[in-house]
């Protein structure tokens, strides 16, 4: 009954905290200018980036290092300073071009960084502490923060503004970084030895971790970015709008990985397949549950998914089956970073990657540009990727044959019932 609940409280916990996400992007949208809305939500994209670069991967060796599974050399306490650095520089640089008169932009997108960083670790920290509710609501905490305020303008007091909430945010968090580094800062702080060495071991090894990142990012929103380049205007705008139905599997993925996130850094090898593999059959059965349900809940996510959907019903069952294969490499992706492969995989699928999208592009523009083979030579171009992966993976000992035999064979059978119905 216990776990009922917990299973419950957690569930709920997601939906709510995403609900906050979703929602706080249109409550700005609908009080602000659409000039002012528009510089957000460039100052957030140009952020999101720009934080993962400065943090250098950095997040991804939380749980190894808490858990104890790898990263040799490297200490919380060196991915806590450094994040502490990166704010404190972000926060310096958007106070000083603040207070000059600089174009908003250059004091915007340090303060947002300076946010993300922190948000990042501070999630990242609970979720390995097994925090998985709490862990959801600070990914909100940036919008939801400016969406507040600037409601709050428009009751109160005009001068709160939206960007008063990521002010507050950083503020705060930075304080609450600080109470955690407190006894490291009684015995030398960033001046010791031993943290410099260990900084330098992070660098290290989050690496590789950030440009592995990259990559299972640049193979997963790939789509999106070759439609609009490749397809006419309404053949993309289609493509995109199913593509974002598509994702709801994504979302299952999603509460069950923060679910395990502890699990997935410290269970033993054999287990891990296991659950990998379980996590993989259940992403697997939303896709066909979604696309068996489609004619009941069409309607309910806007007038031109539903007429997407009905001109393009099979590629909506490859877009559903290419969210098994995102499961399946976003996994991987886990497995490396436990395991310490992430730099040796990536010397084989980087330039793999190449290839398949070379060969993606030739193959595409020898025929006709439409939006159904567009899809069905990217899910192709996809479980390429994840092949080449898993290979490279296998290549260095590390193997989860359960977990990729099982993503390979739903992905395949998904496809094959989208171009046989």
């Amino acid at each position: 009954m216990r776990s009922i609940v917990r299973l419950l409280s957690y569930v709920g916990s997601f939906l709510l905290a995403r609900a906050l996400l979703f929602s706080s992007p249109l409550v700005l949208a609908s009080i602000l200018t659409p000039d002012a809305y528009a510089q957000i939500e460039w100052a957030l994209a140009t952020a999101t980036l720009a934080a993962a670069l400065v943090t250098v991967g950095t997040g991804g060796l939380v749980p190894i290092v808490l858990v104890g599974s790898s990263a040799s050399g490297t200490s919380i306490r060196s991915i806590r300073w450094h994040h502490l650095l990166v704010a404190g520089i972000a926060l310096v640089v958007a106070l000083l071009s603040y207070l000059t008169g600089c174009e908003v932009r250059l004091w915007q997108v340090p303060l947002l960084i300076g946010v993300l960083t922190l948000t990042t670790l501070r999630s990242i920290e609970l979720r390995t502490n097994e925090h998985a509710s709490a862990s959801l609501f600070v990914d909100a905490l940036l919008l939801v923060s400016m969406a507040v305020f600037a409601f709050l303008s428009t009751r109160l007091w005009e001068s709160f503004g939206p960007w008063l909430g990521p002010t507050v945010v950083l503020a705060v968090l930075v304080l609450l970084l600080l109470r955690d580094l407190r006894g490291e800062m009684s015995h030398g702080g960033w001046r010791a030895p031993d943290l410099r060495d260990e900084w330098r071991c992070a660098m290290a090894a989050g690496i590789p971790l950030m440009l592995t990142g990259a990559l299972a990012t640049l193979i997963t929103t790939s789509g999106r970015a070759g439609a609009g380049w490749l397809l006419i205007p309404q053949a993309a705008a289609d493509y995109s709008v199913l593509s974002r139905g598509a994702a709801l599997p994504i979302v299952a993925h999603q509460i069950l990985v923060v679910a395990v996130f502890r699990k997935l850094f410290e269970t033993a090898p054999k287990a891990l397949d296991r659950l990998q593999t379980t996590i993989v059959a259940l992403v697997s059965a939303s896709s066909l549950l979604l696309w068996w349900l489609l004619p009941l809940y069409d309607d309910l996510l806007g007038p031109a998914f539903a007429r997407a959907a009905s001109a393009h019903g099979d590629s909506l069952l490859m877009l559903l089956a290419q969210a098994v294969l995102w499961s399946a490499i976003a996994l991987n992706d886990t497995l490396n970073a436990r395991s310490g492969s992430a730099g040796a995989v990536l010397r084989w699928s980087a330039p793999s990657l190449v290839v398949i999208f070379a060969c993606s592009w030739m193959t595409f523009t020898a025929g006709p540009a439409s939006l159904d083979r567009f899809v069905l030579i990217h899910s192709l171009a996809m479980l390429a990727f994840f092949v080449c992966q898993t290979a490279a993976m296998w290549r260095h000992g590390v193997r989860a044959l359960q977990m990729a035999t099982t993503a390979c064979l739903t992905f395949l059978a998904l496809f094959a019932l989208a171009l046989t119905s």
